[in-house]
């Protein structure tokens, strides 16, 4: 009986440390894995701030490339209306050179009308129309800012010119 005693004691004793060990080994992973699934958690919320920034990136990136293709749009755009100017100007230069052309033939009939008054006039209109020609001189210098104003001084220039001529014509039949 002895022996059974000593048997019950030992296997009660080898319980109750068991249950010790166990609850101090629990105890020592607990702090340990609380770290680590803190550190998991801060590895989790830095991939997550990651992928933000690399899709906050990936955005502006396409922003650039959007920007990008606007300005290739506007330089073409810029380069298009470079060319409908210099269009622009030579059609005007070829209307004016017409209408000079006009100018100077009915400048020339006026001429020669045998009155005085006719001479006169006609000779006063070869000095507006010479001041005129001056002006067109600097028509490959005009600028595209500068041209509506040019083009009102020139167009201005020959409805005064044509105006006079046409009632001096009237005038001196």
């Amino acid at each position: 009986m002895r022996k059974t005693i000593w048997y019950s004691i030992l296997a009660g004793s080898l319980l109750f440390g068991g249950a010790a060990c166990k609850k101090d080994n629990s105890q020592m992973t607990d702090k340990p894995g609380e770290a680590v699934r803190k550190a998991q958690e801060n590895v989790a919320d830095q991939k997550e701030d990651l992928r933000d920034e690399v899709k906050d990136v990936q955005d502006e990136m396409k922003d650039v490339k959007d920007e990008a293709k606007d300005v290739d749009k506007e330089a073409g755009d810029v380069q298009t209306a470079e060319k409908n100017f210099a269009a622009a100007r030579a059609a005007y230069s070829t209307a004016v050179s017409q209408r000079m052309a006009t100018l100077d033939s009915k400048i020339a009939a006026l001429d020669a009308k045998v009155d005085a008054g006719a001479k006169a006039k006609a000779a006063d209109l070869k000095v507006r129309r010479d001041a005129l020609n001056a002006k067109l001189g600097r028509m490959k210098s005009q600028t595209e800012a500068g041209w509506s104003d040019f083009t009102k001084d020139i167009d201005s220039s020959f409805d005064g010119i044509e105006h006079d001529l046409y009632d001096a014509l009237d005038k001196y039949k």
